[in-house]
């Protein structure tokens, strides 16, 4: 006989049954919900980070263009580059880009999209000085295995203006407007050859009138090993005439005016730490083919800066045999020469002509553009957000 109580048993046991199916499926539900949650959030994630990847292609992009176009004269300040949906090849993302102009400095945003994703980058770009080891305006000759590691360049358009025998140029080579780099550049050349497409201005420098009206404005012998300026202080200085004995050590900020010339019978000039020197000279440095050395404590060429102001053509000869030089050399109407075997010099050359007889090599070193009075240079990186 089928109790009362076997049926409360039956009863129960089908309400729990029902319990367990209401609580599986509300568990069921509830991991679907998380499973397309965790799904929609990976698809924006992953949506989010192509835009990502799309905004900082057009970044570079841009700022390749920007770059290649400033150094050729080519950047229109009025006319600067945009684009938009720009389509990135094998990737689903594409990007948007635009570019302002601010007393030289240029802002770009770049935007990439990605499905639903959107990023924006930006960042500021400002003109710092010409990324070249030697500038010159008529000829530039080596020979003997001569490496020169980085750009160099030539404002002429005469065939051979850049003749290196049996040496390289290892960064890019140009010449003057309308030149044909073809013709004007004899030599290996690692990157690009080309003819600028607008000039490049040689700014004449001007000497600080605190040393145009310093002393003692004679001659002077240097004694041996001798150290002019005071650490911490600006030192001005004239004179008709150098011929330095041992090294002429600089200490502290020493601007120096020569009006004449400057032989060096020693080991050239050095300039300390925390140190530096302008020398501001009319006549020749090194007179005699007997080359005055350069070189700066920590190696630094921008705070040894050699300025050829005279008002006919001067003769600058640099380094010795084996020897180091490290400088900033800025002298338009000069003619520059390297004359020892196995010289290295450091920094950047501009000069009217610039010859090395012997087996040397030439390092560019961008401390020293940076301090360049050359019109022109390049665009570089000073900030970047998001």
């Amino acid at each position: 006989m089928y109790s009362r109580r076997n049926r409360n048993k039956k009863g129960a046991i089908s309400g729990l049954v029902l319990l367990l199916s209401i609580i599986v499926t509300i568990l069921g539900m509830s991991m679907l919900a998380v499973g397309q949650q965790l799904r929609i959030k990976a698809v924006r994630t992953t949506e989010q980070m192509g835009a990502h990847v799309a905004a900082d292609a057009g970044l570079t992009k841009v700022m390749d263009d920007l770059n290649t176009a400033y150094k050729r004269g080519k950047l229109d300040k009025d006319n600067l580059p945009a684009a938009k949906q720009v389509t990135i090849p094998n990737f689903a993302g594409t990007y948007t880009y635009s570019v302002t102009e601010n007393s030289g400095e240029y802002t770009i945003t770049s935007q990439g999209n990605y499905g639903t994703g959107q990023k924006t980058i930006s960042a500021k770009l400002e003109t710092s000085g010409l990324s070249y080891a030697v500038l010159v305006k008529e000829s530039f000759y080596m020979k003997n295995n001569g490496i020169i590691t980085g750009s160099c360049g030539t404002l002429s358009t005469n065939d051979e203006a850049i003749e290196i025998d049996k040496g390289i140029i290892t960064g890019d080579a140009f010449c003057g407007v309308g030149g044909d780099p073809d013709d004007v550049i004899d030599c290996t050349v690692g990157g690009e050859q080309y003819a600028l497409e607008a000039p490049i201005t040689l700014e004449e420098v001007s000497v600080p009138d605190s040393a145009k009206k310093a002393g003692p404005n004679k001659n002077w012998n240097s004694p041996k090993n001798y150290t002019l300026g005071i650490p911490g202080t600006t030192t001005y200085v004239r004179y008709t005439g150098i011929t330095i004995s041992g090294t002429l050590n600089i200490s502290g900020d020493v601007v120096m005016y020569v009006d004449g010339d400057l032989s060096d019978v020693g080991s050239g000039i050095n300039v300390k730490d925390d140190s530096s020197l302008e020398l501001y000279i009319t006549g020749d440095f090194g007179p005699g083919g007997n080359g005055v050395d350069l070189s700066s404590s920590n190696g630094d060429p921008s705070v040894l800066r050699i300025y050829g102001i005279g008002t006919s053509t001067q003769t600058l000869v640099l380094g010795k045999n084996k020897a180091t030089t490290v400088g900033c050399v800025y002298a338009p109407k000069a003619n520059v020469t390297i004359g020892k075997n196995k010289a290295v010099f450091i920094g950047q050359i501009t000069a009217n002509s610039f010859n090395c007889k012997n087996s040397a090599d030439i390092v560019f070193d961008s401390r020293a553009a940076d301090v360049n009075p050359v019109s022109g240079g390049e665009l570089t990186l000073t900030s970047w957000y998001e």
